[in-house]
């Protein structure tokens, strides 16, 4: 998952058309697959090209926090929106899943305050 952290689009799409499988996997100690992966790496065109590559159920898949991808994109800074939106328009019901203590991916974007434009943007797209 180094390429990935590194947002390395050649690398981790060579390993993925090697091993499709890996795109599901989970392949942390923390349960998070390479969406996940890309999402705490910042990685935010990553996270956008991934996204295009899994079934829309996959996108809602927990980590062992409770978390899914847009959990974390939601705490991002620049660039963040936009694989956040690309995350929603593929999967709409990824705004209102919560993790383990019941916070949403709008909760955690207030809480960062990184990024007021994902705030707004989770505030207009999340109905509870």
């Amino acid at each position: 998952h180094l390429a990935i952290l590194k947002g390395d689009w050649e690398s981790t799409k060579a390993f993925l058309d090697n091993d499709p499988s890996a795109l599901t996997t989970k392949i942390t100690v923390l349960g998070q697959t390479a969406l996940h992966v890309a999402a705490v790496g910042s990685q935010w065109k990553l996270v956008e090209k991934l996204a295009q590559l899994m079934p829309p159920n996959m996108l809602t898949e927990l980590d062992l926090m409770g978390c899914t991808c847009l959990h974390y994109v939601a705490l991002g800074g620049s660039g963040s929106v936009d694989a956040g939106k690309a995350l929603v328009a593929k999967n709409s019901s990824l705004t209102q899943i919560t993790d383990f203590k019941g916070f949403t991916p709008l909760i955690y974007s207030i809480t960062s305050t990184i990024c007021k434009e994902m705030v707004w943007y989770l505030v207009l797209n999340t109905t509870d």
